[in-house]
């Protein structure tokens, strides 16, 4: 009776033993959607555009807009919460005359 006592005890240490996960000091976050768009002349690419109707800008760090578009597309037109390092401010490269806007440098993505 003891070992089963002993035993339920150690199982319950384990499961409430949870890892949490930490982010990198001076990580944001903000509630949104990603959106891509792969249009003429090469799109906009992928953005993301804040609950508060912010246009956002990320950050490539693969080696094509296609690889990037890849790796995130589970997140796409869903709602999500963006954790990310401020990368001060951008411009799309297809469209020189987008500047200013936010660049994100993205930790992750959660679905909301």
């Amino acid at each position: 009776m003891r070992n089963v006592l002993l035993c339920f005890v150690l199982g319950l240490s384990m499961i409430g033993c949870k890892k949490t996960e930490t982010l990198p000091a001076g990580t944001l976050q903000v509630n949104g959607v990603l959106h891509y768009d792969k249009g003429l002349g090469g799109g906009l690419g992928l953005y993301y555009i804040t609950d508060s109707s912010q246009t956002m800008i990320f950050k490539n760090e693969f080696a094509t807009d296609t690889l990037q578009y890849f790796h995130y597309i589970s997140y796409v037109n869903l709602n999500t919460t963006l954790f990310y390092m401020d990368g001060g401010e951008g411009c799309y490269t297809a469209v020189p005359s987008l500047c200013g806007l936010p660049l994100a440098d993205i930790v992750k993505f959660t679905i909301r």
